[in-house]
């Protein structure tokens, strides 16, 4: 019901069940050179050392017994990539088993170099990774067989920012935001959300609340259908878990998320009342 599969400006935890892709690294060079398009170029250090600070990476590079540079030179294919803006990146795409993670595997990893020194401007798991001359980059990954994480980001002169996040149904073809906030009318203490949730295909609200507010949630289905029910979260803790009812005093001030998912994997429309007192 929880989705995690997202892509960010880290590197994401390998969390979920994954299946086999491809890594994917983008090294972005400021000034200089970029790295030669080869899977044997010789790899600086100073590149090598920030791919390599993701943890399933360093483990697959300790267990191989090569240096950081010889490891990341033998695991990886990289190709160059100008933006219309002057910038170089190296697409460094992983061809060993090890540098995958599951379902989702290539993993966008913009490094920014400033003299001798890199830093992460980008990461995320993903099935399929696009990085385009005009400044755009697309990252995709598996939430299930049917459903992927799709996030769009836009270089903005030192780092890729997210311009949205979004969820791609391959069952129906229907896309959806990958979170929606919730709005009060003025002096309301509650609000109804309506939509159309499948089984692995729902909706991720979010809203602020304070400590000692009593949050109460009612799930319906507008014509009668089975609903999957919902989850309440604060961060990555789950807070509540209910069919169609729950009521309860929340634990901490902070934003917390309701995820709602589906019956079947029919979408069928859905209508959730929030209250907060």
């Amino acid at each position: 019901m929880r989705n995690s599969s997202t892509a960010s400006n880290r590197t994401l935890p390998a969390s979920r069940s994954r299946g086999f892709d491809v890594r994917l690294i983008l090294a972005l060079s400021l000034a200089g050179s970029p790295v030669a398009a080869t899977a044997s170029a010789a790899v600086p250090a100073a590149m090598a050392a920030p791919i390599l600070e993701d943890t399933q990476l360093a483990d697959c590079a300790a267990k191989s017994k090569l240096s950081k540079s010889a490891f990341v030179a033998n695991s990886f294919e990289l190709k160059n990539v100008t933006l219309k803006s002057g910038e170089h990146l190296t697409v460094a795409t992983g061809v060993t088993q090890c540098v995958c993670a599951a379902q989702n595997c290539p993993t966008v990893v913009v490094l920014a170099q400033k003299g001798g020194a890199y830093r992460t401007v980008l990461s995320g798991w993903t099935i399929e990774s696009k990085i385009l001359p005009d400044g755009s980059a697309v990252l995709t990954s598996h939430d299930s067989a049917a459903v992927s994480d799709r996030s769009i980001y836009r270089w903005n002169g030192s780092t890729y920012a997210v311009v949205r996040s979004e969820r791609v149904d391959a069952r129906s073809g229907t896309v959806k935001p990958m979170s929606l906030p919730v709005a009060f009318a003025a002096n309301a203490s509650s609000a109804t959300v309506s939509g159309k949730a499948a089984q692995g295909f729902g909706d991720t609200y979010t809203l602020h609340a304070n400590a000692g507010q009593t949050m109460s949630l009612a799930l319906r289905s507008p014509n009668g259908k089975r609903l999957g029910g919902f989850a309440l979260y604060r961060g990555e803790a789950l807070v509540a878990q209910a069919d169609a009812h729950w009521s309860g005093k929340l634990p901490a001030s902070g934003e917390y998320s309701i995820t709602i998912d589906g019956g079947d994997e029919t979408l069928e429309p859905y209508a959730l009342t929030i209250s907060i007192r």
